[in-house]
């Protein structure tokens, strides 16, 4: 299981995908301000096949078979670092055809 300090939804809509399941994807961008031994982290899922609610949290289960368990009070980057990453992730994925874009945080998690 992966306890993010941070967390975004991304929404991946690639028009171009031979696959239609994959046209349309919803994936976890999860980071971490680090400390004095880490540095700053960041990851994102393969892409979420079913989600949990609970009081604090949300489960994000991944195609991959992962666990994000996130904080609801969380939403958002770490820092400016993981923010430029995300930032830098969707630029290239225009150059390709591909939109992403960063869900809001009153989003319904249940009904992706």
């Amino acid at each position: 299981m992966t306890k993010p300090e941070y967390w975004v939804v991304v929404k991946v809509v690639n028009p171009n995908a031979t696959d239609p399941f994959l046209r349309t994807i919803h994936k976890v961008f999860a980071s971490w301000d680090g400390d004095n031994s880490n540095g700053e982290e960041w990851r994102m899922n393969s892409g979420i096949n079913r989600t949990a609610e609970e009081d604090s949290t949300v489960k994000f289960y991944g195609y991959s078979d992962s666990l994000y368990e996130c904080n609801k009070n969380a939403y958002g980057t770490a820092s400016n670092y993981t923010n430029g990453v995300l930032n830098s992730i969707i630029s290239k994925a225009r150059k390709f055809g591909v939109t992403i874009t960063i869900l809001p945080e009153e989003t319904d998690w249940l009904n992706l």
